[in-house]
């Protein structure tokens, strides 16, 4: 009886990996590739299941059980298919396994592949700092930063406080460091401390909170302003803190006798109980000082 012996050796079998965008809705699907080095004349097969790394199956994707692929004779390449949901959280990117195991007819070479999730949601949070207007009698600014989205991942951004009209050591104390967002929150705050000061302009001063440096999101609004009101003083008919073009306007209406002298006595230039000529002039060229 004669024998024919088979010299071919079994195939190498492997798993490649796979890079996704998750998207803000519904669900995309991560296609893994598993190959055979080379055709066999025989039927091979291999089992596969998904497997959690920092991706949580049942969250972030559909996880398989096991489940067999087979690749008949002269076949070198199957597919699997894992369903990744989409949100719109921000947040790092996760990665999940697509792992092989117990070979038939084949041996394994790349036994698992990594499935990469791409978060699409950082780059659309950003973040922005409002203005804040204070009185000159208040003790502090403070600013509120706030992420366009809550954000999965914590959000970090640099900041520093810069002159205006208003001058650090004199009108305000200059800081700056880094805020923090935790991870799940949508603001924080940073508070700037006044200083007290009875010589500040009648006209109020202003000085920036600027961030920059960014982590896990995106600068949208990167400058906050933060208004320090003049005192009452001289020529600020309407109490507002400044001296305009306003007071101007209100200063005539009392000389014509369309408004009532219902004024700030502080207000009035020659302390001679009544808003007149000489507060209208005062405004006036302080106003055009300003301009």
């Amino acid at each position: 009886i004669g024998t024919i012996t088979n010299d071919d050796s079994d195939p190498e079998i492997s798993v490649d990996d796979v890079t996704v965008t998750e998207g803000d809705t519904g669900t995309v699907s991560a296609i893994f590739t598993v190959s055979l080095s080379s055709p066999s004349s025989k039927m091979v097969s291999v089992d596969y299941q998904t497997a959690d790394n920092t991706a949580i199956g049942g969250t972030d994707y559909t996880p398989l059980e096991p489940d067999t692929l087979t690749f008949n004779p002269g076949d070198t390449l199957r597919t699997v298919h894992v369903v990744v949901n989409s949100d719109t959280l921000g947040e790092s990117d996760e990665t999940f396994h697509v792992n092989l195991s117990n070979p038939v007819n084949a041996v394994i070479a790349g036994g698992q592949g990594i499935g990469k999730i791409t978060d699409d949601d950082i780059a659309d949070c950003t973040i922005s700092v409002n203005n804040v207007t204070v009185s000159h009698d208040d003790t502090s600014v403070i600013f509120t930063v706030t992420l366009s989205a809550v954000n999965e991942s914590e959000v970090s951004v640099a900041y520093t406080t810069n002159n205006g009209t208003a001058k650090a050591g004199k009108d305000y104390t200059a800081d700056s460091g880094t805020l923090t967002i935790p991870a799940g929150s949508s603001s924080t705050t940073v508070t700037i401390e006044l200083i007290a000061n009875d010589t500040r302009s009648v006209n109020g001063s202003f000085f920036t909170l600027d961030l920059n440096d960014p982590d896990n999101a995106t600068l949208r609004d990167n400058q906050g302003v933060g208004r320090i009101t003049g005192k009452i003083g001289p020529g600020d008919v309407n109490g507002d803190g400044k001296v305009d073009i306003e007071d101007a306007i209100l200063a005539l209406q009392i000389l014509a006798g369309i408004e009532s002298e219902t004024v700030y006595s502080d207000a009035d230039v020659d302390v001679d109980g009544k808003i007149g000529i000489a507060e209208l002039i005062f405004i006036l060229q302080t106003a055009s000082n300003t301009i």
